[in-house]
């Protein structure tokens, strides 16, 4: 039994012993990762956030417009 076989097969003994609500915790967990690594993070880079934060900082030129309607 390789590693990766064993480490599911000792996951699904832990689960096993869990409560139906906990499994459905898990099983939201588990789709929450796979759909993490289906959809990497976006590929917005530092610079153009900086780009962005700096066009607003434009019509925002103190605390006090940034709390008016």
């Amino acid at each position: 039994m390789d590693t990766t076989t064993r480490e599911i097969e000792n996951l699904r003994k832990k689960i096993e012993k869990l409560s139906v609500e906990k499994i459905h915790v898990v099983e939201d967990f588990v789709d929450y990762l796979y759909q993490k690594e289906q959809f990497p993070a976006s590929s917005v880079d530092e610079q153009q956030l900086l780009l962005q934060q700096e066009s607003l900082s434009r019509i925002w030129s103190d605390e006090e417009d940034l709390y008016e309607l």
